[in-house]
């Protein structure tokens, strides 16, 4: 799952990089979406008006999250609720459309009175009880600090001689506009997955 927070930003900057990011993303995600992959973004309401190829994969399923406002909902092809038209929605308050089908939802409920500070810490530890596992690092700190349990682990020796230049293609996934924190996390065969799936590899010379 490839989630992009604030849609906006991310796209002011990586247009002024490389549009060729845009494109092979969305032909990586159109390609792999029947096997599972999903692309998740957040924005304001001028994402879905927006002129790059990926606007057109994650619009294309005709599902999204609207809130609050019945103009979060219209962008989404959706109808917002008459009797709401006027009426002051609580926060969390949410829609889902699917398809021109809107239906309403809670999306959340962070704080019941006053003391919001101390109900979302309480909501902060509720969470981190119910889901104990590893906790969620940014690419950045990921790639400088790799996890103790890899770390300790020591490399084992190839059987073989790879079959691909795996530095190489690591070089020319991140020339073409992936992030260089994202290409030096993936593993071997995703790298080689990747450049296959952007036409690098030369499969009768490899």
């Amino acid at each position: 799952m490839l989630f992009i927070d604030n849609y906006d930003a991310f796209t002011d900057e990586s247009n002024r990089k490389k549009m060729a990011f845009f494109e092979n993303m969305s032909s990586l995600i159109r390609k792999y979406q029947t096997s599972g992959v999903f692309l998740v973004v957040a924005g304001s309401l001028g994402i879905a008006s927006a002129a790059d190829d990926l606007r057109k994969v994650f619009m294309a399923p005709n599902f999204g999250l609207g809130l609050k406002s019945a103009e979060a909902v219209n962008r989404l092809n959706g109808k917002f609720p008459r009797s709401l038209a006027e009426a002051e929605l609580p926060m969390g308050r949410a829609f889902t459309v699917r398809s021109g089908i809107t239906s309403m939802l809670q999306l959340a409920t962070p704080y019941a009175d006053d003391d919001v500070e101390g109900s979302l810490d309480i909501w902060v530890r509720r969470i981190q009880q119910r889901y104990p596992g590893p906790k969620v690092r940014w690419l950045a700190e990921a790639a400088a600090q790799p996890a103790p349990e890899a770390a300790a682990a020591p490399a084992a020796p190839a059987p073989t001689q790879p079959k691909y230049d795996i530095s190489a293609l690591k070089a020319k996934l991140i020339e073409i506009g992936l992030p260089d924190t994202m290409v030096n996390l993936m593993s071997n065969a995703d790298v080689v997955e990747n450049a296959r799936a952007l036409g690098m590899l030369d499969e009768k010379k490899e």
